[in-house]
């Protein structure tokens, strides 16, 4: 009797942790990864000038602002990096996310004989998959002074984010 006590608790307990360990992996696997934007989300860049580029993040309607914002300035880093550039200056930024509205139909419930036996009305619905858009300069030199126009910070561009490791300096 008491061994059946103690084996059912350890199967709840197990069932529990599988919960609470399965459950998080599932909500994280719908974040937009860090990756090349194929169309689902991610960043992409173009070089407008010869040390400017847009880069852009994309994210959708269950990543953070902060993940949008942290795989944008971490792409910036890389890119600064990849051109042998110890610095770049984040100098201006445009919202770029995205809404989505939707509307379900309204559903008509019909019986055996062609009686209308319920009905749903439709909904207004909608999803906002947030993203960002950066401009930055690549440069050589720090300057202690305040960056011109309207640039929000320098930011060091170190070796290490190849391995996908960031260390941004402000």
């Amino acid at each position: 009797m008491n061994r059946s006590r103690i084996a059912a608790s350890a199967s709840l307990a197990a069932r529990l942790s599988c919960v609470f360990v399965v459950v998080p992996l599932c909500l994280a696997a719908c974040q937009t990864p860090y990756q090349p934007d194929l169309g689902y989300g991610g960043f992409s860049e173009q070089q407008v000038g010869p040390r400017t580029w847009e880069v852009r993040f994309r994210g959708n309607d269950t990543t953070t602002t902060s993940t949008v914002y942290n795989g944008l300035v971490l792409r910036c880093a890389q890119i600064a990096a990849a051109h042998g550039y110890r610095y770049f200056v984040l100098e201006g930024n445009a919202d770029a996310s995205e809404f989505h509205p939707f509307y379900t139909p309204d559903k008509v419930y019909v019986g055996r004989h062609g009686r209308v036996v319920g009905y749903e009305p439709g909904q207004d619905l909608s999803t906002v998959a947030p993203g960002q858009i950066y401009r930055i300069t690549l440069t050589n030199t720090l300057t202690k002074r305040k960056p011109m126009g309207d640039a929000r910070a320098i930011l060091a561009a170190h070796p290490e984010l190849a391995g996908g490791q960031a260390r941004i300096d402000y």
